[in-house]
């Protein structure tokens, strides 16, 4: 897995005095924090969604086992618990394998007041996972009957 940072991020890093790379705070932490790279406060309203860098690139890449399998890497954008009232727009982002964009989180303040998002200030998360990525076979019954094709396919409350 492979990290590089934009122009920007590097610029901000020296203005700002923190690492723009991802980074987990402890030894036992799942996720990697990622960074708003902005330049100046962003305030947003309630109910309103922005669109904040992260000055990363990330490419996890994949690892062939066999000729018809693959395990790969994904990466999911999660919420940090510290930001009160601001929650990622899709709930969860997925970073595919192939991906070498920059990273960018959509946003969005359920607070009923306006949350300041600043400058290299963390506000996400990155956890990365292993991945099977199995062929699919299209068949016409499946092999065993589950008793759980029915309906709306839960298993139930209690």
């Amino acid at each position: 897995m492979q990290v590089k940072l934009t122009d920007k991020a590097k610029e901000l890093q020296k203005v700002l005095g923190v690492s723009f790379l991802p980074t987990r705070q402890s030894k036992g932490d799942a996720g990697y924090d990622l960074r708003a790279c902005i330049e100046t406060p962003i305030k947003v309203y309630p109910r309103q969604i922005e669109k904040i860098p992260t000055g990363v690139h990330v490419w996890l890449g994949d690892i062939d086992i066999e000729v018809r399998h693959l395990i790969s890497f994904c990466g999911f954008y999660l919420p940090r618990s510290g930001t009160k009232g601001l929650q990622l727009a899709n709930s969860i982002g997925l970073l595919d394998s192939s991906y070498q964009g920059e990273s960018f989180l959509k946003v969005i303040n359920v607070s009923e007041a306006p949350i300041y998002i600043e400058p290299g200030e963390r506000i996400a998360q990155l956890v990365i996972q292993a991945c099977f990525i199995a062929p699919l076979e299209e068949v016409l019954d499946f092999d065993i009957e589950t008793g759980r094709g029915e309906g709306d396919g839960s298993s139930g409350r209690i």
